[in-house]
């Protein structure tokens, strides 16, 4: 028997060896980084944070536990159960107490278990033992609210009008004439500094926002005059919470009619007087983009009210905004070269240009695409901005519709070269849309010895270059019928045969 005790107590002996060589492994580093000793008020809510670090070669699982996490009138909950973390990363752990407005005062300290185990070798195994502690601290009290206009002066209306519910509605109607009174003090000061300015944008803003401030207001004395009624917390919450999300939607609403409001006056007074349309076509676009931002903002307000953590959402939405910018890269290289080419401005609507051989007539530029009119074949061209502005195109009317023509026409061999330049160039002054100023004044000269004719070429210039193709076909008449009368023949090609003879 005695034997038996030796040799289990031995192995007993090997066994708690092994396990705290097993144990002393250090698998992963446990920082404090918070304070662990905190106040709470009645109602809140407060959060405690550790760090852990894995310093080892290979992952960790770390499960956690708590206690205690329930109490009367308070609970408290992990951020984790279990979680895996990779080698040289690190992760959080919290924990949230979270009390009721009933809660009594008292001090409630929390142990939190942090046990690490390494996912190579499930045998090894750590724990980190962390302390936080919190002290609950009761609600204020009350006082009974007092039947009295603003908690100041008594109702001085006789029974039964001098109970809690008229003097409620006393001061609500003392609340909407401080309110009407504001208006009424502040609406003439804008109109006679209106009068000074030059610009109606204050006259615009300060009717947009005169009603929702006089709703605001009298909402305000609502929710202060209801303490008059001595309603308990329990009901005072829910009202206070409608009164927040009605002011958020007006300050949405607010916002928006101010922004929209400044838009179309910018749109509609300063717009017009510049020369560039990349406002007019900037401002609806900026007018939607607002439009939604101010929504948004509204949204995650109105969420954050409920008590909601948006903060995960704003980072979907991060992520989403990523998603769709390379989703969209194609539409967004439209837009930016519909940018430069409003800003650089190297054609604007109605110029006419010469792309790819096609001469087209500019209709719309917009931040997309750009309207083209292909005059020769009466089509409508819808060009992508990006694909336009990798174009070299020649634009017709820069610097003016002037357009210099270059035709040829061949003479017999026979005729008077001096006489032929003189009848082509006074043809072609002959013709009323002909310039005839210096240095743009007609010419005419021989360009080579054809086959069977001398090549003139005659350079002219005309007053619109949209109209050069008919104004060529015209010149070329007059041209013709000019030689006709002077006798000078324009040969056709000939070719002589000789058969030789054997």
């Amino acid at each position: 028997m005695a034997r038996k005790l030796l040799l289990l107590s031995l192995v007993m002996l090997i066994a708690v060896s092994l396990c705290a060589q097993v144990t002393a492994q250090d698998l992963a580093e446990v920082h404090e980084v918070d304070v662990y000793d905190k106040d709470l008020e009645a109602g809140e809510k407060v959060t405690f944070k550790w760090l852990i670090y894995n310093k080892n070669d290979s992952s960790i699982l770390v499960t956690v536990e708590g206690s205690p996490l329930s109490g009367e009138d308070w609970s408290a909950s992990l951020s984790h159960t279990f979680f895996v973390i990779k080698t040289d990363e690190s992760a959080n752990v919290t924990l949230d107490v979270e009390s009721t407005k009933d809660v009594d005062a008292m001090t409630v300290p929390f142990a939190v278990w942090l046990n690490e185990t390494l996912a190579a070798d499930p045998v090894i195994v750590e724990s980190h033992l962390m302390n936080a502690t919190v002290n609950f601290l009761v609600a204020p009290i009350v006082p009974e609210p007092e039947n009295k206009i603003f908690g100041f002066w008594d109702n001085p209306l006789p029974e039964p009008f001098n109970e809690r519910w008229m003097t409620f509605i006393i001061t609500i109607l003392i609340w909407a004439g401080i309110a009407g009174l504001v208006i009424g003090i502040i609406d003439p000061s804008i109109k006679s500094l209106a009068k000074k300015s030059e610009s109606e944008l204050d006259d615009i803003v300060w009717n947009i926002i005169r009603l929702p401030l006089f709703v605001i207001i009298v909402f305000y004395g609502f929710i202060n005059s209801l303490v008059i009624l001595g309603l308990p917390h329990e009901y005072m919450d829910p009202v206070s919470l409608v009164y927040s999300i009605l002011v958020v939607l007006i300050l949405t609403w607010l916002a928006y009619r101010i922004f929209s409001g400044i838009l179309t006056y910018y749109g509609q007074t300063v717009a017009q007087k510049t020369q560039t349309n990349l406002d007019d076509v900037l401002v609806p676009v900026i007018k939607k983009i607002g439009g939604i931002l101010i929504f948004v903002i509204g949204i995650a307000t109105l969420v954050s009210l409920f008590g909601i953590d948006i903060t995960a959402f704003l980072a979907g939405m991060g992520v989403l905004g990523i998603a769709i910018a390379f989703a969209a890269q194609e539409s967004l290289s439209n837009f930016f070269s519909g940018m430069f080419l409003l800003l650089d401005r190297p054609f604007v609507e109605g110029d006419l240009i010469e792309v790819n051989g096609k001469r087209c007539r500019i209709e719309k530029i917009g931040l997309r695409s750009t309207t083209l009119y292909h005059r020769s074949a009466h089509k409508t061209l819808v060009v992508p901005n990006n694909q336009l502005a990798r174009e070299t195109i020649v634009n017709i009317v820069e610097p003016d519709l002037e357009y210099r023509l270059s035709l040829t026409i061949g003479v017999d061999y026979d005729s008077d070269i001096d006489k032929v330049k003189e009848v082509m160039v006074g043809a072609a002054n002959s013709h009323p849309h002909v310039l005839q100023e210096e240095r743009k004044m007609a010419y005419a000269r021989v360009e080579e010895f054809g086959d069977s004719a001398i090549v003139m070429k005659m350079k002219l210039w005309i007053d619109n270059a949209d109209k050069r193709n008919r104004y060529a076909g015209q010149i070329r008449e007059l041209v013709s019928k000019a030689f006709k009368r002077e006798g000078i023949v324009i040969p056709f090609p000939t070719r002589d045969v000789y058969l030789k003879r054997e």
